[in-house]
């Protein structure tokens, strides 16, 4: 029979997480994993000594984490994966090399089993893997080199954020979650070496696109003729600017059948099946004459919707009560939807709107007058309800709403734009951020051209500025301090007590991005691929100090950006001249209010451009105001045909009593229709010419209160 502590020197020599790292650092390997045993007792556990942001180094694991049992799962250059740690390991893993130091044994375990985690779960006996399909007993696997690649789609990858081998490389997981017990462990699949080499280039990429660039700051100007600063070419006029469309045609560029025809099919299917009216079905004709009402609601405003209907002549309008009577038009405001419910996105917070979103932004690029210098901005849409992608923005003229990312060009011509979901709404924004993330997508449609893109210091950055370069797009864009880079520029506090028009700049000669900072009123940084410092313009501004106006010198990309910046801030202008005034309480439909002002400020900007124009000049106003005439003219008598009107109040009320009864100019005279008298109800062909009611003779004094 065999001594006890024979049979205990047979067994698999168990490895901690200091022997597996020591000797991962003698093996050349294309990935290896750290599989760490959580501790027996929760009350062990304790953090490493890695700061708080940004985790750790492997130095930084503790006593108790170092001398935890651990597994390593290793895949060398060839594509075999092998065991180390574990009961059945591999032998020439599992044991030292010729002329390598034995591995340091373990310490002692205390009576209480030795945590490895902070945040770790007790784990039973069981919990040790006991073959190569068992599971391990760590909540998570720890890579050992950042340059590693995953051995098989199932294995935990290597990443930068990792524990590496080396403990003067990569950061480690400071805090280690509890992997799940009767898990099979993952797959062991030998890969192909051509498989694993580009994986391990692949992430090589990832590493360098992830890590700050290296600046060359020097005391220089851009240089000249760069790609970026190349002319735009000349483009041929589109074809329907030719044409000289007339207001509606130009308007029915976006907002055409298609548009309309999708939704009046999502309306009448929403009536429908969702609130169980078959009886209601609008048509295309209809939905026009609607969508002619809400647009002249944004010039002829009334506090209830409803006064357009009444009989009173201080509210009354006729045309709008002719072409479509009051119940049709709620019955159009109840029913109205743009997106199918049973289809509806859940991770998308305005599904109900992308549909018709993407249809309109659609149609305004394929009618994009295309120019070089496009600005980005950020719009806001009034809303006053609860929803979670409302946004606050303290100084702006409209606080409270939905915020839309616009790209638009300096006129106002909305070219793309997006509604912002929220932080969690999106794809992961990388190293660009949110607002570079933003610029890349909004310009991801449009043609392959030497564009020039302003934008303000939300989305400015040296990162996206390179980005662009590589793509051929030029960009000027104000820049946060914190953003530059450490780029050696003077100090802010001290430069602002220089005079009015001093100027400081540096340029990267590796990515050649320009940084300049500019005394104006306060100290401007801006930053450009593509615009220089020289030439120096000279701008007015008043003097307090002087009392008088004075001259001082501007940068060059200064005045660019001055020029070029307004494009978004213009096309609000013009959607909140004349918004459309009724609403209801769904949470979209100042979304939809909005698209609509948009499309038709845009088809206004493309009609300034035409022949017509110069023949007719129509300001927004107007041509807002000839749409709306045409679309009640010709839908209206399609869409509702005419009936007499009932009156809204009886003849008595509509009279007020001060003019009733004040006794001044009252004469009965001659009706050329038949009315019903005002005080006996009954028919006359008399009338009382100052109050405009029927009146028979015997009934003329008793209504007017004369005795």
């Amino acid at each position: 029979m065999t001594s006890k502590s024979s049979r205990q020197s047979q067994l698999p020599r168990r490895m901690n997480v200091h022997d597996v790292l020591s000797q991962l650092e003698e093996d050349g390997f294309f990935n290896a994993a750290v599989y760490i045993t959580p501790p027996g007792d929760g009350e062990l556990s304790d953090e490493d000594s890695g700061e708080e942001d940004g985790g750790g180094q492997v130095n930084n694991l503790n006593r108790r984490q170092l001398h935890a049992e651990a597994e390593g799962v290793v895949t060398r250059s060839d594509g075999q994966v092998f065991r180390m740690g574990g009961p059945n390991d591999e032998a020439e893993l599992d044991q030292d090399p010729p002329g390598r130091p034995a591995s340091p044994q373990p310490v002692p375990a205390s009576p209480q089993p030795v945590p490895s985690s902070p945040q770790s779960v007790p784990a039973s006996p069981q919990s040790v893997p006991a073959s190569p399909q068992s599971v391990p007993a760590s909540p998570q696997s720890v890579p050992a080199s950042p340059q590693s690649v995953p051995a098989s789609p199932q294995s935990v990858p290597a990443s930068p954020q990792s524990v590496p081998a080396s403990p003067q490389q990569a950061p480690a997981l400071r805090n280690l979650r509890n992997r799940q017990r009767n898990q099979p462990a993952p797959i062991q699949v030998p890969v192909p070496r051509q498989q694993l080499a580009g994986r391990l280039l692949q992430n090589q990429r990832q590493q360098r696109l992830q890590q700050p660039a290296v600046r060359n700051w020097r005391r220089e100007d851009l240089p000249r003729n760069l790609n970026l600063q190349q002319q735009w070419p000349v483009l041929p006029q589109a074809q329907f600017l030719n044409e000289n469309l007339n207001p509606l045609e130009m308007f029915e560029l976006f907002i055409d059948d298609d548009v309309v025809d999708y939704i009046v099919d999502q309306t009448n299917l929403y009536a429908r099946r969702d609130k169980g009216n078959h009886t209601f079905v609008t048509t295309r004709q209809e939905f026009r004459t609607f969508m002619a009402i809400l647009l002249l609601s944004g010039y002829n405003q009334i506090p209830r919707r409803t006064m357009y209907w009444e009989r009173n002549t201080d509210c009354h309008n006729t045309a709008v009560s002719g072409a479509m009577s009051r119940n049709r038009f709620d019955e159009h405001m109840r029913f109205l939807h743009l997106a199918d419910n049973n289809t509806l996105d859940p991770n998308d917070k305005v599904s109900k709107v992308r549909a018709f979103v993407s249809m309109i932004n659609e149609r305004c690029l394929l009618y994009f007058p295309e120019q070089q210098h496009l600005s980005i901005d950020e719009s806001m849409v009034p809303y006053f309800g609860h929803h979670s992608t409302k946004q606050f923005i303290r100084g702006k003229p409209i606080r409270f709403g939905f915020k839309l990312w616009t790209l638009a060009d300096p006129l106002g011509y909305v070219v793309q734009f997006e509604p912002y979901t929220g932080a969690g709404g999106g794809q992961p924004y990388g190293r660009l951020g949110l607002g570079g993330t933003v610029v890349k997508d909004l310009i991801s449609e449009l043609p392959q051209r030497p564009y020039h893109l302003t934008f303000d210091n939300f989305f400015t950055s040296l990162p996206l500025l390179s980005d662009l370069a590589a793509n051929g797009i030029g960009a000027t864009g104000t820049i946060r301090k914190n953003r530059i880079e450490h780029c050696p520029m003077r100090d802010a506090t001290r430069f602002a007590k220089e005079d009015r028009g001093a100027l400081d700049f540096r340029h990267d000669r590796r990515s050649n991005v320009l940084v300049v900072e500019w005394n104006d009123n306060s100290v401007v940084t801006v930053a450009s691929n593509c615009d220089r410092v020289m030439p120096l313009a000279r701008v007015r501004r008043w003097s307090r100090a002087q009392r008088q106006f004075v001259q001082i010198e501007q940068p060059d990309l200064i005045r660019v950006y001055n020029a070029t910046m307004g494009g978004v801030d213009r096309a609000d202008q013009n959607i909140n001249a004349y918004r459309i005034s009724l609403r209801t309480k769904k949470w979209w439909w100042p979304y939809f209010a909005h698209v609509l002002e948009l499309v038709m400020q845009n088809a206004w900007l493309l009609f300034r451009r035409t022949d017509a124009h110069t023949a007719e000049p129509l300001d927004l106003l107007a041509f807002r105001r000839r749409i709306v005439q045409v679309y009640l003219m010709r839908h209206g008598a399609i869409a509702m045909p005419r009936r007499a009107a009932r009156l809204a109040l009886p003849a008595v009320h509509r009279v007020p009593d001060e003019v009733r009864f004040d006794g001044v100019g009252h004469f009965a005279g001659p009706s050329q229709t038949t009315k019903r008298c005002a005080l006996c109800k009954k028919n006359t062909k008399k009338l009382c010419l100052k109050c405009t009611v029927g009146l028979h003779n015997q009934c003329f004094n008793a209504f007017h209160g004369i005795h």
